[in-house]
């Protein structure tokens, strides 16, 4: 397992050298210009033929909610969706301690996507085979030893897709 910024490049690792890669609650974390070289820099790493599997918030998902709330009458329902989604602050963050863990921390999501955003994305980049994926889908060894049920809400987007 390698750790780095997916952003910026692996330069541990080689063009054309990994049959698989696997990511789970990342790429809502990054701006979307960051996201575009996240998924260039992904497919760069991949043999030709080699599967990329991840899992991701679904924005239509929370949509849905959202309007479903509304239709019931829910007040609160714009709330729910910021904060179900993670892109807004409730408060103001306050003293230096706590705004360098944010900044740092990156907890926030910066964007969200639903299939159809996402399947657009990939396909510039030059992936194919884009389908939806779901926990414990997979026949790839790689991705079935690291996969965990509790990352795959019922709110959340698995897509696989391969170079």
């Amino acid at each position: 397992m390698n750790i780095g910024d997916i952003v910026k490049g692996l330069p541990e690792i080689e063009n054309n050298s990994c049959d698989n890669i696997y990511s789970s609650h990342v790429l809502e974390h990054l701006s979307y210009e960051d996201m575009k070289m996240a998924l260039s820099n992904t497919y760069n790493m991949l043999k030709m033929g080699g599967t990329f599997r991840f899992v991701i918030p679904d924005m239509e998902y929370f949509i849905n909610e959202y309007l479903d709330n509304k239709k019931a009458g829910n007040k609160n329902a714009c709330n729910q969706l910021m904060s179900a989604t993670l892109m807004g602050e409730q408060n103001n963050i306050r003293g230096l301690k706590n705004k360098i863990i944010d900044i740092l921390g990156n907890s926030r999501h910066q964007w969200n996507y639903d299939f159809d955003s996402m399947f657009q994305e990939l396909q510039l980049v030059g992936f194919k085979n884009i389908r939806r994926a779901y926990f414990n889908d997979s026949t790839i060894t790689d991705f079935i030893e690291i996969e965990d049920l509790g990352r795959w809400g019922t709110y959340c987007l698995g897509i696989v897709c391969s170079k």
